[in-house]
Parts: structure tokens; sequence; C-alpha cells
């Protein structure tokens, strides 16, 4: 479908993939199962090599959790020659804001980080400039 995209996740990353870069595919498991079969695997797989998260969602994850997932994304980023990503860590009591900051200060593929726009989450989102 020309122009949309749908919403990816997997282990807390969320990703937005244009509907064009999807393709099905029967997993190994669903031979034999029938398309949509109760325990099958998802039926999308991304192409052209993209699956970069340009942005994460922590909210609701523990501290160790969210560092781990962060890690994995910035990587990953880094990995398709992206220039940026979104932390979604929410505002809440700003302790999980806080572990974000500190791990992003260690990370060596991070140039900077900045408290994301008010119109697309402000103090609940972290803007990571990669490396």
């Amino acid at each position: 479908v020309a122009g949309k995209k749908v919403e990816l996740a997997a282990g807390g990353i969320k990703i937005w993939v244009a509907c064009s870069r999807l393709t099905k595919v029967r997993s190994a498991g669903a031979a034999g199962a029938g398309a949509g079969a109760a325990g099958s695997a998802p039926d999308l797989t991304v192409l052209e090599g993209g699956g970069a998260p340009h942005s994460i969602n922590l909210i609701g994850m523990r501290a160790d959790e969210a560092v781990a997932e962060t890690t994995r994304a910035i990587d990953m980023a880094h990995m398709e020659g992206l220039s940026s990503i979104e932390v979604i860590h929410g505002v809440g009591g700003g302790i999980l804001k806080k572990v974000i900051s500190e791990h992003l200060k260690a990370n060596g593929l991070v140039k900077g980080f900045k408290e994301g726009d008010p119109l697309s989450g402000g103090a609940g989102v972290t803007v990571v400039e990669l490396a």
C-alpha cells in the first residue's frame, strides 16, 4: 500500500516501516498450520536491511531493561547509519530519564542528547544524536 506505514514492535523496540518494505512469509513453525494459527510466528518481515528504530518506547520498563533496550537501539541505528533516535521514557518521577541520561553520557556512539521538542513529548522524550 503506497505511502502507508505500520508500527512493528519487538523486544520493547518499536519502529515505523513503510508497507512497501514488508512481505508476508510463512514461519517454519507454522508450516501446514495455516496463516494466523494460534502460536504461529508473525507473518511480517522487514526488507532491504531496514529495521533500525527511529524511536524506542521504554515506558513501564525497569531501569536495567531500559538501558539494555537503549543500547540495542543505538547499536542498530548506528549500523544503519541513522543520525539520531528518540528515546521515549515518559516523565513520571524522572528516574528512568536520569538512568538513561547517565547511560548516554557513557556510550561512545552518542555524540549528544537533548530533551524532545514540546510538541514531540518534551521532558518525556530524549533525542539522541549519534556519532
